[in-house]
């Protein structure tokens, strides 16, 4: 696919020793960029096209940079909805800002390419992996610790948060886990695509707007004229515990200023003194 206002397909369903695919390659070298084109529209050509026959598809994006988000193609919705397995690897060949990119990061089998060897290397070494020619290391996080001799940590519940956000951030396109997902943000209190919060001053205003308290019923909330700073085991704050700052009285703030404005009155009076 080749991205312009109307994006052009240079070769479809094609074995890359064809002679199709090499006339194909000799017009991509031979044609020359443009900016300011709308790469998603290119993108969702390629993946209606890719998955037409319902098989699995690799789609390797090569883009410049990206400064506008065109309006009226939704690439993470067209890809998600899939009829199929729609895996994506952009590359962009020179740095710069990338707003396609934002509505992208959420895809579960989405890879940027990192700029390394330099166009050729880096797309040589890609192709590679997606071949099969070439090692692709990936890492994998498990839950739990490989013995029991290893010294639990005195923060279990930001490890646990941690991980619940990585967890949920890779699943965002899958729409039978969003309700679990959604739930095990809830209560390990994150505010993640599928949750939000909401931060009243008083006890009394959760009450006033019929919103369930941060921390749960299980969990003692802070009388509204008591500190809310209480610490809990090891050190960690407990959750619904938030950290405030007391105001300083009026008198102490317009003494400071008091002590500040005098000494600049009495050097301007004293440079007109002596001009």
């Amino acid at each position: 696919m080749w991205a312009s206002d109307i994006p052009k397909t240079l070769a479809s369903h094609v074995d890359t020793a064809s002679s199709a695919w090499h006339d194909a390659v000799k017009r991509l070298a031979d044609s020359s960029s443009l900016g300011g084109q709308d790469n998603g529209a290119a993108l969702a050509q390629a993946v209606q096209r890719g998955t037409e026959k319902g098989r699995s598809i690799n789609i390797v994006w090569l883009h410049a940079t990206q400064p506008v988000n065109f309006a009226g193609t939704d690439s993470l919705q067209l890809i998600t909805s899939a009829p199929s397995k729609v895996k994506l690897a952009e590359y962009q060949i020179e740095p710069g800002p990338n707003l396609v990119i934002k509505s992208l990061d959420q895809l579960s089998d989405f890879e940027q390419v990192p700029r390394i060897n330099g166009a050729a290397g880096d797309l040589q070494s890609l192709f590679a992996r997606l071949a099969g020619a070439a090692e692709n290391h990936k890492i994998q996080r498990t839950p739990g610790f490989a013995t029991s001799s290893v010294q639990l940590s005195s923060h279990p519940i930001e490890l646990a948060q941690l991980d619940a956000s990585d967890q949920i951030l890779t699943q965002l396109s899958d729409k039978l886990k969003r309700e679990n997902n959604g739930k095990m943000a809830e209560s390990l209190h994150l505010v993640t695509p599928l949750t939000s919060a909401l931060v009243l001053e008083t006890a009394d205003m959760y009450k006033d707007y019929n919103v369930k308290q941060f921390g749960g019923e299980n969990i003692k909330q802070p009388e509204a004229s008591a500190a809310t700073t209480a610490k809990g085991p090891a050190g960690m704050m407990l959750p619904g515990m938030i950290s405030t700052k007391p105001e300083p009285p009026m008198s102490l703030l317009m003494t400071i200023a008091l002590l500040i404005t005098m000494p600049v009155l009495w050097l301007t009076r004293r440079r007109k003194k002596y001009a």
